[in-house]
């Protein structure tokens, strides 16, 4: 137990490390884009064009926020605006009030402000509070505006228009370029995670076989082989932790892939950059103390596994989660043991937990087995895996037809009691800390999360 603690809180570590890591970097983004707006408005030209250079984008404010162009034309600096005009900031952008770069300007008294925003295509058209930019003017900057040739806005408008898609298509095309450099090392890291999964399992699989072989050879008293059978199961388990390292690795690596892909195109997505809203990556799913495994997770006395209309996947770094649930009346499948999961026991086993409303616990241990769970079953019968965790397989009482004439009497679903078909579930079970993301979509996530003081059992351990 104390060894798989240890194993989960390693995991949760590196885990804890990447989502502080990708914290400090959202709130670097968030205090360069204040930095820029205050910036703008003191106009501090060295600062804004070096926080520009961070790849911070002029125009990353929302709907309805002042951006750092409209903050330079209140703060009345023009070396700023026309540095954020080169960069192809919004002209007419509208912040809080409907209030433009250029109203701004005209309600603060900036007339070279004004003069140099006419001239990028800045409407004096367009209102704010039922107001135009000339009628909150007063003196020179109210002079400048009722002086403009607005006839001269509609050709400059289409010029600045067309110099802001030339920018642009230059940025997209930069995104595109990188997220395809992501998208093929991303190819290359799942090759690699693919490769390090299975060399797990296999791992896994030889001490489950080597466990097998030491467990008979006590059984039969033979105490030499016994022994013998001994240092293989060490062997087996040098082997498996060397495995379980690299899979770590290898998954982790691919997870932070994934994750940069998805901030590239959510960027593109936004129009923004390396200063792009974020709120960083969500894992999906529930999550749940290890202490409320009772009421959260065998229960389900909130009913959020019900609401979700699919099975549980229940993940656990620690395995505390799958042992609890062993010790409950289940029935246990490990998909790692082969003989488990022939078609026709693995169909007999379900046709009894169905006839005598058992859970089904399907334990994957720490091997992403994504495909081999769906296979196990569908050997059965084609979709019978969609069936199973959708609820289907019970509501629609489609667990009748795996029974065969040749069964035994109490597979017959004419001895089935509605009352225990009822009580039929399922549970999937990894302590993969990083489950693939087919898995996530397909089941309802759990995330076991463990706040155990173990210094304190150790001294419970102690006194008792």
């Amino acid at each position: 137990r104390r060894e798989g603690h240890a194993v989960a809180q390693k995991k949760q570590s590196r885990r804890a490390k990447r989502e502080e890591e990708a914290r400090r970097k959202r709130e670097e983004a968030e205090a360069d884009r204040r930095a820029l707006l205050e910036a703008s408005y003191d106009g501090e030209l060295d600062k804004v064009k070096e926080i520009v250079a961070k790849g911070v984008p002029v125009d990353f404010q929302k709907e309805g926020q002042y951006s750092p162009l409209s903050e330079a034309a209140c703060g009345g600096s023009v070396p700023v605006v026309q540095f954020l005009l080169s960069k192809s900031a919004d002209v007419n952008q509208k912040g809080t009030y409907d209030r433009t770069p250029l109203w701004r300007a005209a309600f603060a008294g900036h007339a070279e402000v004004i003069r140099v925003l006419l001239a990028s295509g800045a409407d004096p058209r367009v209102q704010a509070q039922s107001q135009l930019p000339a009628e909150v003017a007063s003196g020179e900057a109210k002079e400048a505006l009722v002086k403009w040739d607005v006839s001269r806005t509609d050709t400059l408008l289409v010029q600045y228009a067309a110099q802001r898609q030339k920018q642009a298509a230059a940025a997209a095309q930069a995104r595109d370029s990188l997220c395809g450099q992501l998208q093929s090392r991303l190819l290359t890291a799942e090759k690699a995670d693919g490769a390090a999964q299975r060399s797990l399992g296999k791992a896994r699989q030889s001490l489950e076989q080597r466990i097998l072989e030491l467990d008979k050879c006590v059984r039969d008293g033979r105490k030499e082989l016994a022994e013998t059978a001994l240092k293989y199961v060490k062997d087996a388990e040098a082997e498996l932790q060397k495995a379980k390292e690299k899979a770590d690795e290898a998954r982790e690596a691919l997870v932070l892939l994934r994750t940069e892909l998805r901030e590239a195109k959510s960027g593109a997505d936004q129009g923004g950059g390396a200063g792009a809203h974020s709120s960083g990556p969500t894992r999906p799913g529930i999550n749940l103390a290890l202490e409320d495994l009772v009421d959260g997770l065998w229960k389900d006395t909130t009913r959020q596994l019900a609401r979700a209309g699919k099975w549980p996947l229940v993940v656990d770094p620690s395995n505390q989660a799958v042992t609890f649930l062993r010790y409950r009346d289940v029935v246990y499948v490990n998909l790692l043991v082969s003989h488990d999961i022939t078609p026709d026991r693995l169909r007999m086993v379900l046709m009894g937990a169905v006839r005598y409303g058992k859970p089904l616990v399907v334990d994957m241990m720490d091997v992403d087995l994504s495909k081999e769970l769906e296979l196990s079953f569908n050997n059965i019968r084609p979709d019978l895996f969609t069936e199973l965790i959708t609820g289907a397989f019970i509501q629609e009482q489609r667990y009748a037809t795996l029974y065969k004439p040749s069964d035994p009497d109490w597979c017959n679903p004419d001895n089935f009691r509605p009352e225990d078909v009822a009580c039929f579930r399922g549970f999937i079970c990894t302590s993969a800390a990083e489950p693939s993301e087919a898995l996530l979509e397909a089941l309802t996530p759990v995330w076991i999360t463990a706040e155990e003081d173990w210094e304190n059992e150790d001294e419970d351990d102690d006194a008792s």
